[in-house]
């Protein structure tokens, strides 16, 4: 009996606070909806908020679908699931106009990741020179490399500030670019 309790209360707290998501998610949509001109961060932004909704409507529903039978159900499921359906929708509509807007960037965009990508590589090479002990056994290595430490940091500098030049533009854009 205590454990009923205990989870008719955790249930009740759910639902207050899926009231409010509801309540916060639906007037910053109304607002979104009255709002003629948003920017590209905004939009963004409102991309996580859209992302963060779902995923806590999808939890509510895989959460609350199967209780105990002699408990009341304190969701519909497919009220959630319609809101979940709406939501998927708005998401929808703002990735193509995110991607729409950003098209002019979209090459900066690519570079930036395989710059990125590059980075995390130069990250893992190994520079370790000279006598070094194996890893498993107690066997020593004399290792030779191609790149040096200190080239291998030389590289990742450049390639931090040139990381750095492009998200100040792709940010530049956001921030001035508004959305289609």
């Amino acid at each position: 009996m205590l454990i009923f309790n205990r989870l008719i209360v955790k249930i009740k707290i759910i639902f207050k606070y899926a009231k409010t998501l509801r309540t916060l998610f639906s007037s910053l949509y109304r607002k979104l909806k009255k709002e003629k001109v948003m920017k590209i961060y905004q939009a963004l932004k409102e991309k996580k908020k859209l992302v963060n909704a779902i995923t806590q409507i999808s939890n509510l529903v895989k959460q609350n679908n199967s209780i105990p039978a002699e408990n009341d159900f304190e969701f519909n499921i497919e009220d959630l699931l319609k809101e979940r359906n709406q939501k998927v929708k708005e998401l929808i509509d703002l990735k193509v106009r995110l991607s729409k807007s950003a098209q002019l960037v979209q090459p900066l965009i690519f570079e930036l990741s395989e710059l990125k990508e590059t980075l995390r590589m130069y990250q893992e090479i190994d520079t370790q020179q000279g006598l070094v002990s194996h890893q498993y056994s107690d066997v020593q290595l004399n290792k030779k490399v191609q790149l040096s430490k200190k080239n291998v940091l030389e590289r990742m500098d450049v390639l931090r500030a040139r990381i750095d030049e492009i998200q100040n533009k792709i940010d530049e854009f956001n921030y001035s670019t508004e959305l289609l």
